[in-house]
């Protein structure tokens, strides 16, 4: 994007070779494929902010990723409120708006974009579908395992923003941590894979 719009704005016809008439390769992109690519990679209207697919649902990963660490914190700290406060926000950035009041007070919490990693049963697709609808076949097998870490995560965070104490929040706390790793190892697979199969197809004429 050289400030004139991505470049796969009005290009339907790739060719390569030493002259247009003679092209040793050539391949094609329809719109439907452009558009695809461009809310994947470039930018997406309807996202918040209007970011790439890729680029918005690795924010809301980060941000997972930080309050896992703030929940880890609440536990050493025998904070009973903070781990009930960041187990909701397991449920919520899991599942986007409306958030859930996880933790009962009244104030139900997400520190994301709304959207949510895996979507709202019913609503709106959270960014995993989005990126396996805009990517294709090639991302499926990470984001299906992504799929399962995360459920596990928010049915933890859910026992977590429900605990009656510490000590009964240290079992869904280990659980969520134990899946962090593997949360940060999926990501990278998916959005390398999403990435990879971003291509457009070149033969001989």
């Amino acid at each position: 994007d050289a400030g004139e719009g991505p470049l796969v704005d009005d290009v339907d016809r790739f060719l390569v070779g030493p002259t247009e008439d003679a092209p040793a390769l050539a391949g094609t992109l329809s719109p439907a494929r452009a558009e695809r690519l461009r809310r994947l990679l470039v930018a997406d209207p309807d996202l918040p902010g209007g970011a790439s697919t890729l680029d918005a649902a690795a924010g809301q990963v980060r941000v997972m990723r930080d309050h896992i660490r703030f929940l880890k914190l609440a536990l050493r700290e025998g904070n009973l409120a903070n781990i009930r406060f960041h187990g909701e926000h397991m449920v919520n950035l899991a599942y986007g708006d409306p958030p859930e009041d996880v933790d009962g007070n009244g104030d139900p919490s997400n520190p994301g974009d709304g959207v949510g990693l895996l979507g709202p049963e019913g609503g709106r697709p959270g960014y995993l579908p989005r990126i396996l609808n805009l990517s294709g076949a090639s991302a499926e097998v990470p984001a299906g395992d992504l799929t399962l870490v995360l459920a596990e995560i928010a049915a933890a965070g859910r026992s977590c923003g429900r605990a009656g104490s510490v000590n009964g929040g240290r079992r869904c706390v280990a659980v969520i941590s134990a899946r962090d790793a593997r949360l940060a190892a999926l990501w990278r697979e998916l959005r390398r894979e999403a990435r990879a199969g971003a291509t457009i197809p070149l033969e001989a004429p």
